[in-house]
């Protein structure tokens, strides 16, 4: 173990067994703030499972300058399945679809019969077309203020149409006028679909102009018609973590047994730190796509809240970690939308370091990382950096054996003080492999 005695090095080793529980260290897998589980901090609200409802397959076709064929929604699709995720989001029926939802919903459910298949839309009408494309669940939704509704939602669709048309919209769209008349129609396209053999459930939009009394009586609604879950989104990312777990709080107090579905959107970054306080605080489902896919900034992402879940919470999710980056790679082929390297969990550098202190010793790299990247299908690299000396050249000391390149400490110094004048020179770093073909130029000189 190098600089280390066995007796010094088992002390380290004991130092992490004593900070951590047998559910935040797992040997090879993570190493995780007990923290994050205790009840005195997160409280005792949270779930015991959490369902991410994946709605990739809805929202890559509202995402800038995405056009994709039909044999690619199927291959994400089957990825998506490979990948755990047993709830799906299809179609967003306030707009036209431009693809058959009857036939994709078949398609979904032949590579996995249990796959929960959701379709939420606006009017009664909807519902219908729910039903005979094979949905299990409808979302009847709609602004949560009363107001917007000749602004914003289905019967805003409408309403613009009739308009551009040249109609009197106001006497031939018979939309809701107070919120009373709204939770109503909500109410009614519950009840339905319930009796048309779907679960049902009412979903608010425009959440980050909500106030207690709007989510109280909206929750009070989705109680009294018996609806199977209650959704809430905010498309503007107006509402931050904390307001979020204060109102899902709310939320299961009036509707204790109804399922609480939140939809966050990254304007700021916050799209995941607001899921996961919206389950600390007992919401069971969060509406997740990969790679963050919508207009705008998009949702929260798949790979985060899922790895967030499993690796610091302690909390299951069903989906399959160790393919979240492939997934990561297979969406930003099919959209042409790339991630930054420094994406959390499945970026092509969020594991990798230049740091030499992190990498003094490879045995010790665990210690500095809450998680191994083979976990979620990514890998830890060491890059050659400014701040790389030959205490921390391990990686490529091995990288350079691998190839036949076998150096003493002395060359390896000289080595890294002329790689780096190379790099100086580029102003870039080197790859790993343009280090190797580099560093076979030197020893020849």
């Amino acid at each position: 173990m190098g600089h280390l005695t066995d007796h010094e090095a088992a002390l380290i080793k004991d130092a992490v067994r004593r900070r951590r529980t047998p559910t935040t260290l797992v040997e090879g897998k993570w190493s995780a703030s007990p923290l994050n589980q205790d009840p005195a901090v997160v409280g005792q609200a949270a779930p015991q499972r959490v369902l991410l409802r994946d709605i990739t397959l809805r929202t890559i076709e509202q995402t800038p300058g995405v056009w994709i064929t039909e044999s690619q929604r199927r291959h994400l699709a089957e990825a998506l399945i490979r990948a755990g995720v047993s709830s799906v989001q299809l179609a967003w029926l306030a707009v036209e679809s431009a693809y058959d939802v009857k036939r994709e919903i078949a398609f979904l459910k032949s590579l996995n019969p249990a796959v929960e298949v959701c379709i939420i839309g606006g009017t009664s009408e909807r519902v219908n077309v729910a039903v005979d494309a094979g949905a299990d669940l409808y979302l009847a939704y709609g602004p949560i203020v009363a107001e917007f509704q000749t602004i914003h939602g289905p019967y805003a669709r409408q309403i613009l149409r009739a308009h551009r048309r040249g109609e009197d919209w106001r006497r031939t769209i018979p939309y809701p006028k107070t919120e009373a008349e709204y939770l109503k129609r909500l109410q009614d396209d519950v009840a339905h679909a319930k009796r048309c053999g779907l679960r049902a459930g009412m979903f608010a939009s425009m959440f980050h102009y909500a106030t207690v009394e709007d989510v109280t009586n909206f929750a009070r609604a989705a109680h009294e018609v018996g609806a199977d879950e209650i959704g809430f989104g905010d498309g503007a990312s107006g509402v931050g973590p904390e307001g979020w777990r204060f109102i899902v709080a709310l939320v299961r107090r009036e509707a204790p047994k109804i399922r609480i579905n939140v939809h966050t959107h990254n304007a700021f970054g916050l799209a995941a730190a607001s899921a996961l306080a919206s389950i600390q605080a007992g919401a069971e489902m969060a509406e997740v796509a990969v790679n963050h896919l919508c207009s705008g900034a998009g949702q929260a992402d798949l790979a985060e809240v899922a790895a967030a879940l499993e690796v610091l919470y302690g909390i299951p999710t069903g989906i399959d970690l160790s393919r979240l980056t492939a997934l990561r790679s297979l969406v930003e082929d099919i959209t042409g939308v790339r991630m930054a390297p420094g994406k959390p969990v499945t970026g092509s550098d969020v594991w990798a370091y230049t740091e030499e202190a992190i990498f003094e010793e490879e045995e010790y790299a665990p210690v500095h990382k809450a998680a191994n990247p083979a976990l979620f299908g990514n890998r830890a690299r060491y890059v050659l950096g400014r701040f790389s000396g030959v205490s921390g050249a391990w990686a490529l000391r091995a990288k350079l054996a691998d190839s036949g390149l076998e150096l003493s400490d002395a060359e390896l110094g000289d080595l890294l003080r002329r790689l780096k004048e190379a790099m100086e020179a580029r102003r870039r770093t080197l790859n790993e492999d343009e280090l190797v073909d580099l560093t076979r130029d030197l020893v020849r000189r």
